[in-house]
């Protein structure tokens, strides 16, 4: 059940511009397959080094890929890729 709280803060989103953002991993895939199915654009954020698994084996599957570069792994946000 949905709260009223919950229905009004939801009602007052721009639909056209809603993405779902995931961090690489398998779970992305199964919840970026889900929201192409329902119409939303996508966004993985992932490793350097580590994007070739969705810009090229599951690019229907993500409409945007962030890279993070760093020494320290998910330290710094660098850019996006389309």
């Amino acid at each position: 059940m949905i709260s009223d709280d919950a229905r009004k803060i939801v009602s007052e989103y721009d639909t056209r511009r809603i993405r779902v953002g995931v961090l690489g991993s398998h779970s992305a895939l199964e919840v970026a397959h889900g929201a192409k199915q329902e119409g939303f654009e996508t966004v993985v954020v992932c490793q350097k080094g580590r994007e070739k698994t969705y810009t090229k084996h599951y690019r229907n599957l993500f409409d945007h890929v962030m890279l993070l570069i760093s020494s320290r792994k998910w330290r710094n946000l660098s850019r996006l890729r389309n």
